[in-house]
């Protein structure tokens, strides 16, 4: 028997350590890319779903591509290939931001040429981001399969290694999607952290590169020839799989792929029920997913299966995530949160640890096919985990595709998930009933699969989601229940008869006299002082109550918003928006607001944003300097933008910012106060001024509408005036400049409390207002009354109203 060398382990260990960090480095560019491609594509679910499936596509195609062609290279040189892919992703990485810059033109140009249908510009939006991000996502697809090469050197040692690999790799992505959520885009911005990750990637091929000089002088200077004893290796052969096995393999990884990404998709959507929708608990549920996946191939590459039970093996395992993730609705339940919770506590004790259960049988799967597809390849290491790693990403891009484009909107939450339990058990099955040989097991376990199958279609009932949304206010009755492609819609009517609207859980409207008043005030504050009233936006329909008030004013209103049903939604409030849906000069567009005013150079006399919470993963991008930037730039020069703003759930650095930011475009700003619960920014295109007779005027033409809220009275709507542009300046010194690349809105101590958050916060915001406050009066112009003693009058009656 001839001599066998083994490479120094610590090379080995160094090589898992540079894949971790090729993980975590991964994890950063997707989330990063993401967030900077909504900036343009819009932040809706089709576009979010979109980048994620061009994200995906580059990661399978590179590894397909990578392991078949490292399959001829000796394990020495695939070192320097995962050196060479992991520098040229970091290049790419660092030139990334100037690349991205030609995205808004390249897609403006093929929307030209091409049809207007939604789904066409869908598809154009695919390949345009594709184009953008496919040169790094195929390298990064090619790191697996070309270290497997490297490093697993027999198929003895291929389902642990290959194991062991993935779980390192997916430990790394676990690092960078916490890191980047909370820490990386809040200290370094978008681009810093891109650069950061680049830059590690950089760092990791110059150290692969090392090591493979290294691995090379020693081999150079080893006389001893390095051959594996054949004889032992066929006594080591782990599993001899026959060829007819090869296609279902293939087949169960790709419905593998499909469903876990489907789940994903759809389980965030049921977790935003019962947690926040901030960018921590996006982050968190991503994280946790990545988790059970790094758990299950720690797990898998444990135990030493026998060789001929790995195909059975593999087939109970899909079986197992079918079952758990059949179970994962039931631990979704809304729970009652004490004031004294921390948010970081919140979101640990309120995302159900079950979750994890289906996820690590997910990460179970993907080692064991590449390990039965080694034995059918020949024990080419790099070419099955390739090929494998692909298929299952494959299944994954069809899945991002599939529950967002057919299977929700089609079918709903519940049938959606039916469809993907029975899939998934469907092919788990066929593997155990094809390593089945006695003919009355085979009988068997036909019984047992229809007898599965019928228990997933039945149970749980079809009122099971509606009955669970139904808990968001469980003294309420639920008059209202919709599930869109994006969001689930809720309606429901307190004992005390007024109706709040939810959205995903959320709530956004409701019929209380505070929040009517503001929807409208913001509206009329808009409409009344605006000189030129051809054409409004409102930026979030909502229940229509602001879009009614700006009716008023406005020959044309246009309405931009993520729902779709904003229709049969208004007529839940028809009451308070005077039924909207029957005027003629409104139009609704189904689109996100940046979006829309990107792809649309339509001048509008005033704009108004009613968008949710500036804290909410979805709205993040409608409180940034260059969307208010873009709004000016869809102003006429008489143009007026408005814009809501809550006290509660932003802390004083948050509240502050935003209204600086707002202030750095908008010169002429003012400030207005709704009680203790809202604020309006108002930018005018001249030095703020009133002419109080015009006011008085044109709101007494609506008297009838506006009666109701007070805002018939001029009087009565300048008490809610705070402050002008000089006192605004003052309020905000300490305030950052909030931008695309830097969201600090979005990021709060995460050891608050709620009762920080919902009772401290608003109420220091609150104090901070008032501590600037001051009289509407200098701003007032009384140009058609020549009787100084009437003007004296008025202002006497404002000034004893604002006290």
């Amino acid at each position: 028997m001839i001599k066998k060398t083994h490479a120094p382990s610590y090379q080995n260990i160094s090589l898992y350590i540079l894949f971790f960090c090729s993980g975590f480095c991964s994890l950063v560019y997707e989330i990063i890319w993401s967030r900077m491609f909504v900036l343009v594509m819009g932040n809706t679910i089709f576009s979010t779903s979109t980048i994620l499936a061009s994200f995906m596509t580059g990661l399978a195609l590179g590894s397909i591509y990578w392991g078949y062609k490292i399959r001829r290279h000796k394990p020495l040189h695939a070192i320097k290939y995962f050196a060479i892919l992991e520098i040229s992703t970091g290049l790419y990485g660092l030139l990334f931001p100037l690349i991205f810059y030609l995205f808004p033109s390249l897609e403006n140009m093929l929307t030209q040429f091409t049809s207007k249908s939604s789904h066409t510009q869908l598809f154009i939006r695919y390949l345009t981001s594709t184009s953008l991000i496919i040169i790094p996502t195929f390298m990064m697809g090619g790191t697996f399969a070309i270290l497997s090469h490297a490093i697993i050197q027999n198929s003895t040692q291929f389902a642990r290694k290959a194991a062991l690999l993935y779980g390192i790799n997916t430990i790394g992505a676990v690092t960078g999607a916490l890191f980047t959520g909370f820490f990386l885009i809040k200290s370094l911005g978008h681009l810093n952290t891109i650069y950061l990750a680049a830059s590690i990637n950089i760092i990791i091929g110059m150290v692969a590169f090392a090591i493979w000089k290294t691995k090379k002088h020693q081999q150079s200077k080893t006389t001893t020839k390095t051959v594996i004893n054949t004889k032992e290796q066929n006594k080591n052969q782990s599993i001899n799989i026959p060829v007819k096995y090869k296609y279902p393999i293939f087949y169960v990884i790709f419905i593998s792929g499909l469903c876990s990404l489907s789940y994903q998709i759809i389980w965030t959507r049921l977790l935003i029920l019962v947690i926040d929708n901030s960018v921590y608990s996006f982050t968190m549920i991503l994280a946790i997913f990545l988790v059970g996946i790094s758990l299950g191939s720690f797990l898998i590459s444990l135990p030493n299966i026998k060789p001929d039970k790995t195909l059975m093996v593999f087939g109970w395992i899909n079986i197992s995530i079918a079952i758990s993730s059949f179970c994962v609705p039931f631990f979704i339940n809304i729970k009652s949160i004490p004031g004294t919770t921390t948010y970081w506590y919140f979101l640990i004790s309120t995302i159900p640890l079950f979750i994890i259960i289906p996820t690590i049988f997910m990460g179970m799967a993907v080692p064991v096919a590449m390990n039965l597809y080694n034995c059918l390849s020949k024990n080419k290491a790099g070419d099955a985990v390739g090929k494998i790693f692909g298929i299952n990403t494959i299944g994954s891009v069809t899945g991002i595709l599939l529950s967002t484009f057919c299977l929700i909107p089609m079918l709903g939450i519940k049938n959606s998930l039916t469809a993907l339990y029975i899939s998934n058990f469907s092919a788990g099955y066929l593997i155990i009933f094809l390593t089945t040989n006695k003919k009355y097991y085979k009988t068997a376990h036909v019984f047992i699969f229809i007898l599965i199958i019928i228990t997933m279609l039945f149970i749980p009932p079809d009122n099971f989601f509606e009955k669970k949304y139904s808990n968001l206010e469980p003294q309420s009755q639920l008059i209202y229940y919709k599930e869109e492609t994006a969001s689930t819609i809720t309606i429901f009517q307190r004992p005390d008869k007024h109706r709040v609207l939810y959205i995903n859980g959320i709530p956004e409207v409701d019929t209380t006299f505070l929040s009517v008043q503001t929807l409208k005030l913001l509206g009329v504050i808009s409409g009344a002082l605006s000189r030129n009233n051809q054409n409004a936006l409102i930026i979030t329909f909502g229940a229509g109550i602001t879009a009614n008030a700006a009716t008023l004013f406005a020959d044309r209103v246009d309405c931009v918003d993520l729902v779709k049903h904003t229709k049969p939604i208004s007529k839940f409030f028809s009451f308070e928006n005077d039924n909207i849906i029957e005027k003629n000069n409104i139009s609704f567009h189904v689109d996100d607001a940046r979006h829309y005013l990107l792809s649309n150079d339509k001048q509008y006399s005033f704009i108004i944003s009613d968008a949710t919470h500036p804290r909410s993963y979805d709205s993040w991008v409608l409180y940034t300097k260059e969307f208010y930037q873009l709004v000016k730039t869809r102003l006429d020069k008489e143009g007026i933008f408005c814009q809501w703003l809550p006290f509660h759930g932003i802390n004083e650095a948050q509240f502050l910012s935003i209204i600086k930011t707002f202030k750095s475009v908008f010169k002429e700003t003012s400030l207005w106060r709704i009680d203790n619960g809202y604020v309006i920014l108002l930018s005018t295109p001249s030095p703020f001024e009133i002419d109080f007779i015009h006011l008085f005027n044109i709101l007494q033409q609506n008297r009838n509408q506006l009666i109701a809220t007070g805002l018939d009275n001029p009087i009565k709507m300048l008490t809610s005036f705070s402050m002008a542009s000089k006192q605004i300046d003052k309020m905000v010194k300490n305030g950052k400049i909030i931008s695309d690349n830097s969201p600090v809105h979005l990021f709060f101590p995460f050891d608050g409390t709620f009762e920080e958050q919902y009772s401290e916060w608003p109420e220091n915001n609150y104090k901070i207002v008032k501590q600037y406050e001051e009289s509407i009066i200098p701003y007032l112009t009384f140009p058609n009354i020549s009787d100084i003693n009437k003007i004296d009058q008025i202002k006497e009656i404002i000034k004893k109203a604002e006290l």
